[in-house]
């Protein structure tokens, strides 16, 4: 589930990208750019959130397939 919404986010933020943005002068920037910025900095920050989520408690990584519920019957514990 983490892992489906740090794609989500990360497609989000593609479309707040402002290429060249280190390069644009602090005076010459509008408000517009600041703040598309500002929200692609924020997405990207979700994402990275959500996705270190998905590392830790997601069964899909295969060091924490130990953690996943086993699905059908279980093998009979032998001595």
């Amino acid at each position: 589930m983490y892992l489906v919404l740090s794609i989500i986010f990360s497609c989000l933020a593609v479309f707040f990208y402002v290429p060249n943005f280190l390069d644009i002068p602090f005076g010459v920037m509008t408000a517009r750019v600041l703040f598309e910025q500002l929200v692609f900095v924020f997405a990207v920050l979700v994402v990275l959130a959500t996705f270190a989520r998905s590392v830790e408690k997601e069964g899909v990584w295969p060091w924490n397939r130990r953690r996943m519920p086993m699905r059908g019957p279980r093998p009979a514990d032998r001595d």
